[in-house]
């Protein structure tokens, strides 16, 4: 399994259901979400496939990145015990 980042900026207008795309996202594996717009993802699946997946709950207005950190670990701060567990254990 890979760690995927996902972020992504999003307008917010067109009546625009964002639920969907965090339910999208959850779907792909296992996942954390300890900032507002930005998601780690362990998964099977490529950056390509996930980004196609994920244009489907997207506006035309609205971006999105997707890559695999190429560092083997990083460094955080004023994260809860879940969320670094999270980290120390998909990151390092």
């Amino acid at each position: 399994m890979t760690t995927i980042m996902i972020g992504y900026d999003l307008v917010r207008k067109d009546g625009m259901d964002y639920t969907k795309l965090e339910d999208a996202i959850k779907s792909l594996g296992h996942w954390w979400h300890c900032l507002d717009s930005t998601w780690l993802l362990n998964t099977n699946l490529s950056e390509s496939q996930v980004m196609n997946h994920l244009l489907n709950y997207i506006g035309k207005s609205d971006r999105l990145l997707i890559l695999t950190p190429s560092r083997p670990s990083g460094t955080w701060y004023g994260f809860g015990e879940e969320c670094s567990r999270y980290l120390t254990s998909n990151l390092g």
